[in-house]
């Protein structure tokens, strides 16, 4: 890794298979945009949203939530994933937060999860990625038990297509190519069986085992994922037929630079990982989405969130900034500002409020507040389980 550009060409020029060869798009087809984090302006949420929609997730005794680290909602119910060291689960609730099931079931055997670390809900099954016995199990809507798939393969998170197929992302599974020679790759395309056939994206030596695990998949578009790596301004789009590198970003004011890959390289593990966690430079994307209008791109720089929107039809693209601090209002409503985005469902971003957060801001900013919203929040209590928040777009 002589210079930055190595890793550019790793993502974007390197969309081979291990087992089949699929012809890439050309680079026509991959829409390059460029814009300034100096020239963001803060966050208005009136500017991109209509308006704010409250839903209280139930709190009772088999259904207590420490963290969210994953929310999907279909139109009729919100899926809450919860991966943490104490408990993992997945708790379902109806569209207005009144609790359906939990499903959890720590350990070893049929039906059973250890190291539960991703969930997708498609229209008749909730399946559950195992990471730890490299398995996914598979569930009812009633939370029922129905079967395993075993995959041999250790991944971290998945998505699905219209055919039953499965996408596996991976930091740190080997594929073992014909001639016994390991190598690795992000992105494993599978059966409904689990078998993989296809593997894209090689994953350049220096980034073995050190990419931070994240949610790099979007919430799905048109039977389409939108995919983001580490260290790369390129995101990709995932078919039922393809990889292949969609948009290009470039933020020429903040993007790592050659010292900082240099100082990368040359790092041990502890170093990568410090190198990777600090806020100076921009590493990559934390999150991107799509709507019908928009593509939607996070990062975090200096201490400040940064939302880009790009506009699908025109190209446009407007910058904001959200600064990092507590108890700040939104403009809508007077309500705390939400800022953990977790999905996207049609034209609606998914937030979540911690509680106890909002009973704080409420303390000392009930003067902000507007009745609706406090009104809300007599029923809350620090104890309570996250309020979601669905925003409509404009």
């Amino acid at each position: 890794m002589k210079n930055l550009t190595l890793f550019h060409l790793v993502f974007v020029l390197a969309v081979v298979t291990s087992s089949c060869a699929k012809e890439a798009p050309s680079d026509s087809e991959v829409k390059v945009f460029e814009t300034r984090a100096s020239a963001a302006s803060e966050l208005r949420f009136s500017e991109l949203f209509t308006k704010l929609d409250y839903v209280a997730l139930e709190t009772n005794k088999d259904c207590f939530i420490t963290q969210i680290d994953k929310i999907q909602f279909d139109g009729t119910y919100i899926y809450v994933f919860q991966d943490s060291e104490r408990s993992k689960a997945l708790f379902i609730f109806d569209k207005n937060g009144k609790h359906q099931i939990t499903i959890s079931n720590p350990g070893e055997g049929p039906g059973k999860f250890l190291g539960a670390r991703d969930f997708l809900c498609s229209k008749d099954t909730i399946e559950i990625l195992d990471r730890y016995q490299q398995k996914i199990l598979k569930y009812n809507k009633s939370g029922h038990f129905l079967q395993e798939v075993f995959l041999g393969q250790t991944f971290d998170q998945f998505v699905k297509l219209s055919d039953a197929s499965y996408i596996f992302f991976s930091c740190y599974q080997p594929l073992i190519l014909e001639d016994e020679t390991p190598q690795y790759f992000n992105i494993h395309y599978a059966s409904p069986s689990g078998k993989v056939n296809a593997s894209y994206l090689p994953i350049h030596d220096a980034l073995k085992n050190v990419l931070l695990a994240k949610y790099n998949f979007s919430s799905g578009y048109n039977n389409s994922y939108l995919l983001t790596t580490q260290f790369s301004d390129t995101i990709f789009r995932l078919t039922a037929e393809n990889v292949f590198p969609n948009y290009i970003v470039k933020l020429p004011d903040v993007w790592i630079d050659k010292i900082y890959s240099d100082k990368f390289e040359n790092s041990d593990i502890n170093g990568k990982l410090t190198l990777l966690n600090e806020n100076d430079k921009v590493n990559g994307f934390a999150k991107v989405e799509e709507t019908d209008k928009y593509i939607f791109i996070m990062y975090s720089f200096n201490k400040h969130d940064y939302w880009l929107f790009i506009d699908k039809a025109s190209g446009s693209v407007r910058s904001y900034y959200e600064k990092k601090r507590a108890s700040k209002p939104n403009d809508i409503d007077g309500g705390l500002m939400p800022s953990r985005l977790k999905a996207v469902y049609q034209d609606k971003f998914i937030f979540y409020l911690q509680a106890e957060d909002i009973v704080h801001y409420i303390s000392n900013n009930s003067n902000l507040a507007s009745d609706s919203f406090l009104n809300f929040t007599k029923s809350i209590n620090s104890y309570s389980n996250p309020v979601i928040v669905f925003a409509t777009l404009k």
